[in-house]
């Protein structure tokens, strides 16, 4: 927040209102807090990946990709953090 503060000052030295500036950083505080830290860049022997045809996931009358992301997510997602779909039958990669 020094850095911004900093900026703010450079920028608009004395004319930036006291209250839109502690409204401005109270703003940035929050979207600070709410955002995820960014996933790694690489992966290493501590992730798991599931790897999987994806059109193995079927319900009827719904789309193969969308029964795969419903089921992914109610019984998968925290154990494998990573997936890798792979082509869908008859075809190969």
């Amino acid at each position: 927040m020094e850095t911004i503060t900093a900026l703010l000052d450079k920028i608009y030295a004395d004319t930036f209102p006291q209250t839109a500036r502690e409204r401005l950083l109270s703003h940035i505080a929050a979207a600070r807090d709410a955002t995820k830290l960014p996933r790694k860049a690489h992966w290493d022997e501590q992730d798991v990946v599931l790897i999987t045809y994806a059109d193995q996931f079927r319900e009827a009358e719904v789309p193969t990709l969308q029964s795969f992301s419903r089921f992914y997510q109610q019984h998968l997602q925290s154990t494998f953090p990573l997936v890798h779909l792979l082509p869908f039958f008859p075809y190969s990669s």
